[in-house]
């Protein structure tokens, strides 16, 4: 619940299991096994972690990271709430496509959260791009100059490693962080 001058205005996130049976078979083993369940998690929720961990924390974050199976994840923080996150499919791991990709995406990102008003008034958005180092040397040209844009462009593998995670991560995808 956001507080308003004169008024109370609901703040709600909507999340979704679009696909049951994705999950189904693990809350069948555990209700089996008599274990309890406190949640399902999706991982934008997750992502939120991930953000204060890093300490990107900002009233715009826009943190971008590449899942395995679900391609570019793009979700929207704002201080350390959720308020919007969507997906991009990625075809290849070519680094120039991956380039041209991420900002045909980050635009129409930026268009969706300005048409929201998401986005505060002269507040600059922190983009926290997550992937292998030679994927964020192929997007660090197509960033520079960008105004009312910040960036922080983090290989995934030193990311791993801030958080305790020793196994060596040599893919661009950062399904090991969540």
């Amino acid at each position: 619940r956001e507080e308003k001058k004169g008024r109370r205005d609901d703040m709600t996130l909507l999340s979704g299991v679009t696909d049951p049976d994705l999950v189904l078979p693990w809350v069948e083993a555990l209700g089996a096994n008599r274990l309890l369940l406190a949640g399902i998690h999706s991982l934008p929720m997750v992502g939120v972690r991930l953000v204060r961990h890093r300490g990107a924390v900002t009233p715009a974050t826009l943190m971008v990271s590449w899942q395995s199976t679900s391609g570019l994840r793009f979700s929207f923080h704002s201080g350390h709430h959720l308020r919007m996150s969507r997906m991009a499919p990625v075809p290849g791991q070519d680094p120039e496509s991956y380039a041209q990709l991420f900002v045909a995406e980050l635009e129409r990102t930026l268009g969706y959260l300005n048409s929201l008003k998401l986005v505060p008034r002269e507040c600059p958005i922190r983009v926290v791009l997550i992937t292998s180092s030679e994927m964020l040397d192929a997007v660090r040209p197509l960033c520079q100059g960008r105004s009312g844009m910040t960036f922080d462009m983090m290989p995934v593998h030193e990311v791993a490693l801030r958080m305790g995670i020793k196994r060596p991560i040599t893919t661009p995808f950062s399904d090991s962080l969540f």
